[in-house]
């Protein structure tokens, strides 16, 4: 279950605003894991509502080269830096839809989470996890050898998966 929030109860977002000027553009995953917890950030994950969303995006930062750079480009994201602040935007090419349809596709509560340019949107249990440190699969696995090993990379993180979880990915 997902829980639709306003921006006024999450004000260390607020520099995300920019970023969702951009033809509509929703930012979702595991870059608020950093912010909540006051650590670096390593890429903002930026998700459209449709390709023609995306391809826009790209056709107008890749314009702007006094602002953005592109970083590296692949099938599922075309990067780019933002010279002001060196952040580096992954716009996906990859999952296109609203906020809910995207976040079912991801596969922990702690990346459940969306900031839009009205609303924030995010799992029920997503700060109860951040803050123990728990990876929980819910219903969805879309992709289980991707969740499998991105078990690992969360574990260098220090964050432990449940019993259920470890249940599930096994089944999957």
């Amino acid at each position: 279950m997902l829980i639709s929030d306003t921006h006024a109860n999450h004000p260390c977002l607020n520099f995300l605003k920019q970023y969702t000027e951009i033809h509509e553009a929703m930012i979702c995953g595991g870059c608020f894991k950093n912010i909540f917890k006051g650590e670096h950030i390593k890429d903002i994950d930026i998700f459209f509502p449709a390709k023609l969303n995306f391809d826009m995006a790209v056709r107008d930062m890749e314009r702007d080269n006094q602002r953005y750079v592109m970083k590296y480009k692949n099938d599922n994201v075309t990067a780019f830096e933002d010279k002001s602040n060196h952040m580096i935007l992954e716009l996906n090419n990859r999952l296109f839809g609203h906020s809910n349809e995207i976040l079912k596709q991801f596969d922990f509560t702690i990346t459940k989470f969306a900031y839009m340019k009205e609303k924030v949107v995010y799992d029920t249990k997503f700060f109860e996890h951040l803050w123990m440190k728990r990876l929980v699969v819910d219903d969805n696995m879309p992709y289980p050898m991707s969740t499998f090993e991105r078990m690992f990379k969360y574990a260098r993180y220090g964050y432990q998966p449940c019993r259920e979880t470890k249940m599930r990915v096994i089944e999957a």
